[in-house]
């Protein structure tokens, strides 16, 4: 332009833009009458609806075909006053004006009055800062991991760090010398997954993992699982639960025919060590008849490991109680003597959990409960939650207990449909966290490494 700096740029301009947004590089350094010169003539020749550049301080001159602006102070009169998000936009782009690969010119596809425009002819491309652009939606699973929103929109940093957590790039490793890792409770689970069998007819341990995944769990106790089973099409329900959510496992088999195994089994997150496995006395392995059919006294089992959870030792035992009465007190006595919790290698910070077929106020719970607090009655406000049958929650048969050393600080029995499909039980999740005397109290109880 014969009008314009005698040196002109031209062949030493790199060009980028995705959708509505892009940017222009300058190889050479430019004057600030030169950057002004040229944005004004990519507005008014070029028609792009909106051109910024740097002034300093974190500060961004607009030009629009209406005049100059200084961002973020004249943002309204950029966007206009009814915008819904202005406070976002000034953050944001200021941001993308001062990240270092910014172009010295940054262009936008939309400004106050202006038609929308997208650079690059992209699908789904569009103008993305306009009123009507800010009305989209996203369809997303009902499980999603959404951290708490105090917003009634989302963002695409939102949308961004939910698929992030599902994908879980975010691990302990890369979150664990921050303070929201450092405060951060113990999450346990303990569900029984009725051999990966839904309420819909479909085994599927995927659906299992996808149940357990959205909670982001650190311990999983698990009964009903299968590995191998002709029932299951021979799959290894434990190690493909395990590979999905990335989490370490200890499985037991209760009942073990030929290359067939059902049983118990716990997950974890962090470093774990198996204690002890083993069955749980029988009363009978005659068969009973019942109404309705042939019933068993089915082989129960019990499995014992110890987490290092931040220093210290917790020993987590997971079982699976029978459905008869009488055979259910001699196997709580056996999990109450001394080789179970009554062993003198079970003391500091411990957790027994599990289906044990029986509710609060039974003989069983109240033996229990004579050394162990049911986490559900010691949350202050909290009334407790059903756990079985997961289409119509009746009875609370799944129980997590907890010695002393723990607090609780939340309960969860997710009713999603999900939740409620994919096993005859629902999930019971439990937060806790060491008591502040729980240190002084686990002196003998070292950790695993």
């Amino acid at each position: 332009d014969r009008d314009g700096p005698t040196d002109s740029p031209e062949q030493e301009v790199i060009t980028t833009a995705m959708g509505p947004l892009g940017h222009v590089y300058v190889k050479r350094k430019l004057e600030t009458a030169e950057y002004e010169f040229y944005a004004r003539k990519l507005v008014d020749e070029v028609k792009i609806p909106l051109v910024m550049i740097r002034a300093g301080s974190h500060e961004v001159t607009a030009f629009t075909p209406s005049g100059s602006f200084k961002l973020p102070q004249q943002l309204a009169e950029v966007f206009g006053e009814d915008h819904p998000f202005l406070d976002e936009f000034k953050e944001d782009l200021i941001r993308v004006c001062y990240h270092p690969n910014a172009g010295e010119f940054v262009i936008a596809g939309w400004s106050k009055g202006e038609l929308p425009i997208s650079f690059p002819m992209e699908y789904g491309a569009h103008a993305a800062m306009g009123n009507e652009e800010t009305k989209g939606f996203c369809l997303m699973p009902m499980d999603a991991p959404l951290k708490p929103q105090t917003k009634t929109y989302l963002r695409g940093a939102d949308l961004y760090e939910t698929a992030r957590r599902f994908l879980k790039q975010e691990t302990l490793n890369t979150v664990a010398s921050s303070d929201e890792f450092l405060d951060k409770p113990l999450r346990l689970i303990s569900y029984n997954v009725h051999g990966c069998l839904g309420l819909d007819g479909t085994i599927s341990a995927e659906r299992i993992a996808r149940v357990i995944a959205r909670h982001d769990p650190d311990v999983v106790c698990m009964q009903e699982v299968d590995i191998g089973r002709e029932r299951s099409r021979k799959m290894d329900q434990v190690g493909r639960i395990a590979k999905i959510l990335e989490m370490k496992f200890h499985f037991h088999p209760a009942y073990h025919w030929e290359e067939e195994q059902y049983g118990n089994a716990i997950l974890s997150r962090y470093p774990m060590a198996l204690i002890k496995m083993g069955p749980l006395p029988r009363l009978s392995e005659k068969k009973l008849i019942a109404p309705g059919g042939t019933m068993i006294f089915e082989p129960r089992g019990a499995m014992w490991v110890a987490i290092e959870f931040r220093g210290a030792r917790i020993n987590v035992m997971n079982t699976h109680l029978s459905i008869w009465p009488q055979e259910r007190i001699i196997q709580i006595n056996a999990l109450l003597g001394e080789e179970w919790l009554g062993h003198d290698d079970c003391y500091g910070p411990t957790v027994l959990c599990g289906d044990f077929n029986t509710i609060p106020g039974s003989l069983v719970y109240r033996k229990v409960s004579q050394r162990l607090r049911d986490s559900q009655t010691i949350l202050k406000g909290h009334r407790p939650f059903f756990t079985f049958y997961g289409n119509n929650p009746v009875a609370q048969i799944d129980h997590i207990f907890v010695s002393s050393e723990f607090e609780v600080d939340a309960i969860n029995v997710p009713r999603t449909t999900l939740d409620k499909v994919a096993s005859d039980h629902l999930p019971l999740i439990v937060d806790v966290h060491l008591a502040e005397n729980a240190a002084t109290l686990n002196l003998k109880n070292p950790p695993l490494i």
